[in-house]
């Protein structure tokens, strides 16, 4: 498990560094941070964890204990997963937020704030 920094990201640069995903990584999350995510053809599983005391619907309509994202395995793929709020995905204790992979071959991700 790795803790991912966030990248600024904007017009001018600098160009964004995606770096090999751990099957369980975790961030800080906030309000303009997005999980950026490619994979190479291989059919990936992503999923950003919540605590269950957050019991209403997040920011993508998904109420629960998670929110889970299949990319597909068809050639290369780009995906953007977010905003990434604290109120939904930081653990009460550690205040982290926890993204899992499954598998991690041929993926790559960025933690981006915009």
């Amino acid at each position: 498990m790795a803790l991912i920094t966030s990248q600024a990201v904007n017009q001018t640069g600098p160009a964004t560094t995606y770096t090999a995903v751990n099957a369980s990584d975790t961030f800080v999350p906030g309000d303009q941070l997005f999980l950026d995510i490619k994979t190479t053809g291989t059919t990936i599983t992503v999923t950003v964890a919540s605590p269950s005391s957050a019991s209403s619907a997040c920011n993508f309509g998904v109420s629960g204990t998670g929110h889970n994202l299949v990319l597909s395995a068809t050639g290369t793929a780009q995906y953007k997963l977010g905003p990434l709020t604290a109120a939904r995905f930081a653990d009460p204790v550690t205040g982290l937020a926890t993204v899992t992979y499954s598998p991690t071959t041929g993926c790559t991700a960025a933690l981006v704030q915009f």
